[in-house]
C-alpha cells in the first residue's frame, strides 16, 4: 500500500512522500515542489508557521513517519501537541522492515 507521509520536518522545510504525486492537487494552498518522482518539498520561511502546516497535512491524512530514535516528524507533532501549539490525534508510520510497515494512531 502506498501511503503519504511526512519524512523529514526541519526548520526551513518539510519534505513529503506521495508516490501516488496527488498531493498537489490534494493541498493547492500549500506551494510544493518536487524533489523527485514521489518526494515533494515544502519550504518553510518561518518556523512559526511549521505548527499550522503540520495540522493541516495531518487534516489531509498525511502519517507522520516514526523511528525508533532520533527526531522523526512523529516525535515532532507529538512535542507541538504536549506544548499546545497544535491538537488531536495523528498517525505514525513505523517502517519495521522493507516491505513492512505499521501505522499507529497516537
Amino acid at each position: 500500500m502506498d501511503y503519504k507521509y511526512i519524512v523529514s520536518v526541519s526548520n526551513d522545510r518539510v519534505v513529503v512522500i506521495d508516490r501516488s504525486d496527488t498531493l498537489n492537487m490534494t493541498l493547492p494552498r500549500l506551494t510544493m515542489s518536487r524533489r523527485r518522482s514521489g518526494e515533494f518539498v515544502l519550504p518553510v520561511s518561518d518556523r512559526a508557521l511549521i505548527p499550522g502546516i503540520l495540522s493541516e497535512l495531518r487534516d489531509a491524512g498525511l502519517a507522520f513517519a516514526g523511528a525508533p530514535s532520533g527526531w522523526p516528524p512523529s516525535e515532532v507533532f507529538a512535542d507541538l501537541r504536549d506544548r499546545g501549539l497544535v491538537s488531536g490525534p495523528f498517525n505514525e508510520l513505523v517502517f519495521l522492515s522493507a516491505d513492512q510497515v505499521e501505522l499507529r494512531q497516537r
